[in-house]
């Protein structure tokens, strides 16, 4: 056993070594991003939501807020995720907009030019109903700004091309960032495979089978 100054020494250089071994373990490579359509997740959404409070408070009486995400043995049924939302649209003060084969496509088509124009790593986009996933690299822009330029897309496109469909002061996307981070090539690949009813868009770089490449970012 060291003892006396040599051995607080030696608890000190553990400690670091601690701290640094936690930072390399939890850097980030990645983030899980999505765009969600406007009004089809509500703050106090049955499933949970990133929420604290209501901006509109006629939204309350539809129930309380539950922050984060609600554990799989609380999770609402589909008949009552319905029923939640038969209610909730009324409410609405923009008509929900679904994305059919034409609005995917002029979607996925904004969000690769801001993947090649920004030079982003994307390495997988799921463009479904009503919401769409990325799965990219870190960048000098950070998840947030990665976003708003993917959202921004999102609602130039689809006014500029369904204009009939949706008016110059519809909001189009819901306005709460999603971003989580990912730190191995493992929580990468869980998150690059898509729902079977999504519609694949591939935008740059790496392909959802290419995933154990990811072993190799710095």
């Amino acid at each position: 056993m060291v003892a006396g100054r040599d051995g607080r020494r030696v608890r000190r250089r553990r400690k670091r070594c601690r701290i640094r071994w936690n930072v390399v373990a939890k850097r980030v490579i990645g983030h899980h991003l999505i765009v969600m359509l406007y009004g089809h997740w509500l703050p106090n959404d049955l499933r949970g939501s990133g929420s604290n409070e209501f901006i509109d408070e006629k939204f309350a009486p539809l129930g309380e807020i539950h922050h984060g995400r609600k554990p799989e043995h609380l999770q609402p049924s589909r008949g009552e995720l319905r029923a939640f939302h038969a209610r909730a649209e009324p409410l609405l003060n923009f008509p929900l907009i679904w994305m059919d084969e034409a609005k995917s496509q002029a979607a996925s088509e904004a969000l690769g030019e801001v993947v090649r124009g920004r030079k982003y790593t994307c390495w997988a986009c799921a463009v479904l109903c009503n919401h769409a996933h990325f799965v990219i690299r870190i960048h000098r822009d950070d998840g947030v700004a990665m976003w708003e330029h993917f959202a921004q897309s999102v609602c130039d496109r689809l006014r500029l091309r369904f204009p009939r469909e949706i008016s110059a002061h519809h909001p189009v996307v819901s306005a709460r960032p999603y971003d989580v981070y990912l730190y191995t090539p493992a929580d990468v690949c869980t998150r690059s495979h898509a729902p079977a009813n999504a519609s694949m868009h591939l935008l740059m770089r790496l392909s959802v089978a290419s995933c154990p490449r990811i072993v190799s970012v710095s």
